[in-house]
């Protein structure tokens, strides 16, 4: 049975790399392979592959055909409208500066019951309103398909979207009427907002409550950088760790509890009822309870399943006597997931938490003749080191995959953090929500306790962090050492004792590794790139030669403090190995200059071109755009054709530049109008560029027959949002580029754009299909 569920998850997990999710008809076959394999044993190892693939497929397409089988978007303007829309919240609403984001259940659109109620995360911008769980809302919403920015090194928004089986965004429209029909406030939440007023002014409430409803809201940036920094991120997300810490205590209390009381002091039927049942099954039952409690209070996010999961299936196991040994728990607990939440397997998370378990499984298994000789309290310090340095091992390259960087005091901020909050924290936290519902000043007590020592350990934590080698960024290529030699390390330590395996093992390994290490350095380098990156309605272009860049414009900010230089542009550089030494901004408008307070913070010894004064101080030079000005760079000719005067305020002011080698040339037009299409070809008669960058995101005031004509470009990038509201690249102005012979590309389709440049000839690629083109990316 091992081999035939290792198969299907390993199908599963293969699924993956296709590029498009087959039409139904190919997964109907899935009942026909099942019928097969029941009807052939010699072929159940490879039917049980197909039937992972097909698995995963199935749940694929049953999340696109979401809006299909509801009938939506058979129109074209769907997502362009205001729909009235019948919706329950689900959760703890989050609370943002301008109002709250949440997720809900969408019941009925346009007084059309749904045959799907879809699942949808949206925004409010209301602080008048309280928001609640549970609530059910009748209001007007725009929406859009669930979508996200796609870049190299960028946080892949799309993807958690899909491992929490959401299919679209959107916000509910303000200056609508907004009806509250019913506001039935849950268990949970009655909970939450009682606990929230118990703990005051707590310094560390946003702690207290990320550790016991799952409600990280509260978390400022510099909390999320010190947890980042200390690689200590997985101690304050509800996860196995906690659901294992509170399985833990619940079942050592009530265990030994009753042990200490005579059976004597106990009535006739409950002293026969723990002597005909073995006290284990009751002690595992109450744990399963209170853990099951813990999941609920924590929303039963997708971790706490996993984790409710892997502990049910040990408790069946117990309670059937049913052996079961650590590697068969891991494979049925993996298998069982993958059928109950086919989506966390697109989750971070998922892996982190199984590679996490199967390392300390495989740790203990190797080192069990070591420890089996210890007592006492010495057993279990070893143990725990074994852990924790399991863990560190085995999360680093991981976290470096994810976050292209690694903590270096990782080790040393969880030995001491892992323990305070698994011993110490957590029994308190545990002891003090049990007591708040009828002891509620002996419970603020125990808060108070958990405050001064979680005080104690952030202190601790935030000096490590302070250290300026906290962490070390990594490139693409560096993460994929790093993975390498944790693999050879890995396998090395799991054959130590077999040395002829060992020994082949190692020299398959170290082949393959040196066999792909080759395969980078033997690409033929580009001269140099352009790199078009996705930042929605707005535009970023990093022009990279060698390790240097130059980039134009800085895509936009908003109120919040989200912006496009923390999310897309410093990690492409990051994950690229690049050095940013120059920056071209066309015009003061957020979408183009919006990211340039928090770059010159990050990057402050650039050098700026820009017709605006800039407010905030850096190292860097300033100088203007102006027409008939050249700026040499990494032995490719910057010139600037407009504006002829000092000016940034408007679209028409925008700088305007050729990029060339002497053979490729790129055109990058900012947001300027047909006026001044005119006036660039009336000043620049021999005006040609190989690629352009079409003006104004492809609105229609702009990019004229005559403009196109006149500069004659093969490729012509637009940068544009996901159906943005102003529904560019308008689609006369791409008939007009594509009637030209003109090859159209934009990101709001294919994502961040790519251009290889060498010699006179030059090679596009797209994040969606050629980087990463992969189906749930689509």
């Amino acid at each position: 049975m091992d081999r035939w569920l290792l198969s299907f998850i390993v199908g599963a997990i293969l699924s993956l790399l296709a590029p498009t999710v087959p039409a139904l008809f190919y997964e109907c076959s899935m009942f026909l392979i099942l019928l097969a394999w029941i009807a052939f044993n010699q072929y159940r190892l490879f039917l049980s592959a197909v039937l992972g693939i097909l698995w995963m497929f199935n749940h694929g397409q049953s999340y696109q055909l979401s809006w299909q089988d509801n009938q939506l978007a058979d129109n074209s303007n769907f997502f362009y409208q205001q729909h009235h829309s019948n919706f329950t919240v689900l959760g703890i609403p989050s609370k943002t500066p301008n109002g709250w984001r949440f997720t809900a259940k969408i019941h009925a659109i346009d007084q059309q019951q749904l045959k799907r109620p879809l699942k949808v995360r949206l925004n409010w911008q209301s602080s008048k309103l309280t928001l609640e769980n549970n609530a059910n809302i009748k209001a007007a919403i725009k929406l859009k398909p669930a979508n996200g920015l796609a870049n190299l090194g960028g946080f892949s928004y799309q993807r958690w979207l899909r491992s929490q089986n959401i299919v679209a965004t959107g916000y509910v429209v303000t200056a609508k009427k907004v009806v509250i029909t019913e506001q039935e406030t849950s268990l949970r939440a009655q909970f939450y907002r009682y606990i929230r007023q118990l703990l005051g002014d707590n310094n560390q409430r946003s702690l207290i409550l990320a550790l016991s409803f799952g409600d990280r809201s509260l978390f400022n940036k510099n909390t999320w950088t010190v947890l980042q920094k200390t690689g200590t991120q997985h101690l304050v997300a509800i996860s196995g760790l906690h659901i294992a810490l509170v399985v833990w205590l619940s079942f050592s209390l009530l265990f030994f509890a009753v042990k200490l009381l005579p059976l004597s002091a106990l009535n006739k039927t409950a002293s026969v009822l723990l002597a005909r049942h073995n006290l284990v099954y009751i002690a595992l039952t109450c744990a399963l309870i209170f853990s099951s409690f813990y999941a609920y209070l924590a929303g039963f996010s997708i971790p706490t399943i996993r984790a409710l999961i892997f502990f049910y299936i040990f408790c069946i196991s117990q309670y059937f006597s049913l052996k079961l040994t650590p590697s068969r728990l891991i494979i049925v607990a993996v298998f069982v997931t993958l059928i109950v939440l086919p989506a966390s397997l697109y989750s971070t998370s998922f892996w982190l938490s199984y590679l996490a378990v199967i390392a300390i499984v495989s740790l203990y298994w190797r080192l069990q003749h070591f420890i089996r000789h210890l007592k006492g309290v010495k057993k279990g310090i070893v143990g725990f080191l074994l852990i924790q340095v399991s863990l560190s091992l085995v999360l680093m390259p991981i976290s470096a995959f994810i976050f292209q960087q690694s903590s270096i005091i990782a080790l040393l901020a969880n030995l001491l953090a892992l323990p305070v909050i698994s011993f110490i924290v957590m029994p308190l936290l545990f002891v003090s929500l049990v007591l708040s519902g009828f002891l509620p000043l002996l419970s603020s007590y125990f808060f108070s306790a958990i405050e001064f020592i979680l005080t104690a350990l952030w202190a601790y934590l935030e000096l490590l962090a302070s250290w300026s080698m906290a962490s070390v960024q990594l490139s693409h290529h560096m993460t994929w050492l790093m993975i390498l030699l944790a693999i050879i390390t890995g396998l090395f330590f799991f054959f130590m004792d077999k040395s002829r395996l060992r020994l082949l093992v190692l020299s398959a390994t170290a082949c393959t590794g040196v066999t792909l290490l080759s395969g980078f350095a033997e690409q033929v380098k580009p001269k140099w790139t352009i790199n078009v990156l996705d930042v929605g309605q707005g535009l970023a272009i990093a022009i990279a030669k060698g390790e240097n860049t130059l980039l134009y414009d800085t895509g936009n900010a908003y109120p919040s403090g989200w912006n496009m230089v923390e999310q897309v542009i410093s990690p492409f550089l990051q994950h690229q190995s690049l050095t940013l030494d120059t920056v071209i901004v066309s015009h003061d408008d957020s979408d183009h200059a919006g990211g340039l307070p928090q770059l010159l913070r990050d990057y402050p010894n650039v050098q700026l071109v820009f017709n605006a004064q800039v407010i905030e101080a850096f190292f860097g030079k300033q100088s203007p755009c102006l027409a008939g000005s050249n700026l040499q760079w990494q032995g490719l000719t910057v010139s600037m054709l407009w504006p002829i005067e000092q000016v940034a305020d408007k679209n028409d002011d925008s700088c305007v530049v050729t990029i060339t080698d002497g053979n490729t040339t790129v055109l990058i037009t900012g947001d300027i109008g047909k006026k001044i299409e005119k006036q660039l070809i009336r000043m620049y008669p021999n005006l040609s560029a190989d690629i352009l960058i079409a003006p104004h995101h492809g609105s229609k005031s702009s990019s004229s027959q005559a403009f196109i004509q006149h500069v004659n470009p093969s490729d012509v990038f637009f940068s544009a949002g996901f159906l943005n509201q102003w529904r560019m690249p308008n689609q006369q102005v791409v008939s007009r580029y594509q009637k030209l012979g003109v090859n159209v590309y934009s990101t709001n389709e294919l994502g961040m754009l790519k251009v290889k440049i060498s010699d006179n000839q030059w090679q596009v690629t797209s994040f969606r299909q050629e980087i990463s083109p992969y189906w749930f990316n689509q």
